[in-house]
């Protein structure tokens, strides 16, 4: 049996926290040209909605000229 106090024994250390989220999202068309498709994207977990539009946008390939909503 050992008397020794180890300090370190009793230290408590924060857990790793993740800085990213993924979020998967139901994309649908304007004109109804194609079914509901769900896009899974990574973003900031304290990002803006600009941050998730560009996501979105980017796994979507949005073409120039096309608009992209967000609901909720």
């Amino acid at each position: 049996v050992s008397i020794t106090f180890d300090p370190f024994m009793y230290l408590s250390l924060p857990l790793p926290s993740t800085k990213t989220r993924s979020m998967t999202l139901m994309v649908f068309t304007s004109d109804g040209s194609a079914l509901p498709t769900p896009c899974t994207v990574t973003v900031a977990k304290h990002g803006k909605c600009k941050d998730l539009i560009q996501a979105v946008s980017s796994a979507c390939s949005l073409k120039t000229g096309e608009k992209l909503l967000l609901a909720e």
